[in-house]
């Protein structure tokens, strides 16, 4: 189960690259890779980092995001993210 919603999120914040972002988070480039890619999910620290660099209000979430039962299906509602309010 991919995580296209954190994806997306990353591209639109500006990072081509997962690892650019995890060096800034402090983790590895694998370990952001297998977050994104559904394969782990972050321990609380690690997710609340991960929300406040991209900014997750942003999109109407926080970083509770990774624990939600819409994170755990495949739903296409998270398929592509709208910003809440694109005038700000």
């Amino acid at each position: 189960m991919t995580r296209n919603w954190l994806r997306e999120i990353r591209k639109q914040s500006g990072y081509d690259s997962c690892e650019k972002l995890a060096n800034q988070l402090g983790i590895s480039g694998s370990h952001y890779t297998n977050i994104e890619n559904g394969n782990r999910t972050p321990k609380p620290h690690t997710a609340k980092l991960i929300a406040k660099s991209l900014n997750f209000k942003k999109y109407g979430y926080d970083w509770t995001k990774f624990y939600s039962l819409t994170d755990q299906k495949e739903g296409k509602e998270l398929d592509s993210i709208q910003e809440t309010d694109k005038s700000k």
